[in-house]
């Protein structure tokens, strides 16, 4: 099964705001974790759209994630064999700790962006482990998909 997460239209890269959401494949063998685990894969997969759409402008080596969704063992690897890139996972709550780091260095509390960062705590690193040829027909079914539901 596949699934297009396209409730509020269809963003970066493929600007559609009218498309709708689409769960395709259903049987009556689908259960909840079959749709749970089509939506990670769409998650991973939109990400790589974009990924993609960046690094044809700059290059693009390793992705810094975190947020409540880091904490799921599934998308991490799922979205690294996506964009075939380490994942640099950081601590759920990194972006608001990153925020408040910024607004310090802003008030003079720190000299500079760098040494705010000092204090992010590391994380770990998700590697890719996809089978190349895998991976790429496993683009090739997404990119078909989208462009076939996308105008629904």
């Amino acid at each position: 099964m596949i699934l297009l997460p396209a409730i509020a239209g269809l963003g970066a890269p493929w600007w559609r705001p009218g498309a709708q959401g689409v769960i395709a494949g259903l049987h009556p063998a689908v259960g909840r974790a079959h749709v749970a685990r089509a939506a990670l894969e769409a998650i991973a997969w939109r990400v790589a759209d974009i990924v993609e759409a960046m690094a044809a402008v700059a290059p693009v080596e390793r992705l810094h994630v975190d947020g409540g969704l880091s904490n799921d063992r599934t998308l991490l690897q799922l979205q690294a064999d996506a964009v075939e890139l380490p994942l640099a996972v950081g601590p759920a709550d990194a972006t608001v700790l990153g925020a408040a780091l910024l607004a310090a260095v802003g008030a003079g509390a720190f000299a500079s962006v760098e040494d705010a960062a000092r204090l992010l705590p590391e994380g770990h690193i998700v590697e890719p482990r996809a089978d190349p040829g895998e991976r790429r027909r496993q683009r090739r079914r997404w990119r078909a998909f989208v462009e076939a539901s996308a105008g629904l």
